[in-house]
């Protein structure tokens, strides 16, 4: 299944915000892009497709290193803010599960924060899996599957994200808090109108689906906030140093 419709339009209708706000985020800036950006091989020369590439930052930042780059993405909005800000770059309107591309077409493929949105992951891997040449190496980011299994609920005038379980210490009663294991949709509202729908997988599910088409997995990451951020975002950082909000794959033909 390709994105959801509510997704695309968050997407479309939030493109001349996201632009201006996703560089700066702590997210991106200090915990998944210094991560993704630290397992990248030489890419000089080579040619690179882009999946899910946003308002476009990350095809120029591989455009940069030599590389021969190609962006997709599902979402109008962004492709438009994309091709705004660099004219000069390669941008298509692309599902990522119906990629229009020869086999044995690209180098390198690299995806932020995109694949989360199907929940088909073994025919998108897949097709990626066709398009790569022998060697070539798939570079993805996704939320972390602990992160998309928490129960909010709360209690005594604080929130909670817990996953885990609570005991009534007078009748033993036990309760599952947060569900891990059941591979559905979660809703992640963003603010100002921008909801997405991530298609929630356990690690096993992930690691399954990338191993069937024949990607071999060279390196796993779940990133931690880099230095920088225990000034600038204090807060955040005491959260972020001790649960995961990304896993990050490295894998090869």
């Amino acid at each position: 299944m390709t994105t959801d419709q509510q997704t695309v339009d968050s997407y479309d209708n939030g493109a001349k915000n996201y632009t201006q706000e996703k560089p700066k985020s702590f997210y991106h800036k200090y915990v998944e892009k210094p991560a993704m950006y630290k397992l990248l091989p030489d890419l000089k020369g080579k040619k690179v497709l882009c999946i899910g590439c946003g308002t476009g930052e990350e095809v120029n930042y591989l455009s940069s290193l030599g590389a021969e780059v190609i962006g997709t993405d599902l979402s109008e909005g962004m492709l438009i803010e994309a091709k705004n800000n660099f004219p000069d770059l390669d941008f298509r309107q692309m599902d990522m599960m119906r990629l229009d591309f020869s086999k044995n077409t690209f180098d390198f493929v690299y995806s932020s924060l995109a694949f989360h949105y199907t929940n088909d992951l073994e025919n998108l891997f897949a097709g990626i899996y066709k398009i790569l040449k022998s060697g070539g190496k798939l570079l993805f980011s996704t939320t972390h599957p602990v992160f998309d299994a928490v129960e909010i609920f709360d209690l005594n005038g604080e929130q909670y994200s817990v996953i885990g379980k609570s005991k009534n210490l007078a009748t033993k009663e036990i309760k599952t808090i947060g569900d891990y294991f059941s591979e559905i949709k979660r809703t992640q509202d963003w603010g100002n109108n921008f909801i997405v729908n991530v298609e929630h997988k356990t690690i096993s599910t992930w690691i399954n689906s990338l191993i069937k088409p024949g990607f071999r997995i060279l390196k796993m990451v779940e990133p931690k906030p880099i230095e920088e951020a225990k000034e600038k975002y204090p807060e955040k950082y005491k959260e972020y140093i001790k649960r995961p909000g990304y896993m990050i794959f490295l894998t090869e033909k």
